[in-house]
């Protein structure tokens, strides 16, 4: 009974931070966590090789929104790339209207939506939500 008290008491309290292993110059550095938001001030680079990202954003049919994300995913896209974490590109091939997938809220009722897992059905009426989150998983099932 001893042993696993004193277990316990080793095994809790506040663990070190880990630190980030950079690249600095063409020389790895070891750093705190702080320092990721000054990454693009230090000039830092990944230890790992670049992840090339392509992405597809859904969002309503609404021309505001929808101007509205494609303004913030060019800014992040920029900073993603001038960070040398990789590209960071819309998924063109698949939706042209850069990466956004729209989705409108008037869907005919002519439409043969694809069936989604029961989970979406089971909250289609608890949550306030239910009934869009359904919907948008039937489109992005039909289009992916």
């Amino acid at each position: 009974m001893i042993i696993i008290a004193e277990r316990k008491k080793q095994i809790s309290g506040p663990q070190p931070i880990p630190y980030l292993l950079a690249g600095l110059d063409r020389e790895w550095v070891m750093l705190a966590p702080y320092s990721l938001k000054f990454w693009d001030k230090l000039c830092l680079e990944p230890y790992s090789k670049n992840k090339d990202i392509a992405y597809v954003c859904v969002v309503p049919d609404n021309d505001y929104i929808c101007s509205m994300t494609k303004t913030y995913f060019r800014e992040l896209s920029t900073h993603y790339e001038l960070c040398r974490l990789g590209l960071h590109r819309p998924l063109l091939k698949a939706f042209s209207d850069q990466g956004l997938l729209r989705i409108s809220q008037n869907i005919n009722d002519s439409i043969q939506l694809p069936n989604v897992d029961q989970w979406f059905t089971d909250h289609e009426t608890t949550h306030p939500l239910g009934t869009r989150l359904k919907l948008y998983a039937q489109i992005i099932k039909g289009q992916l």
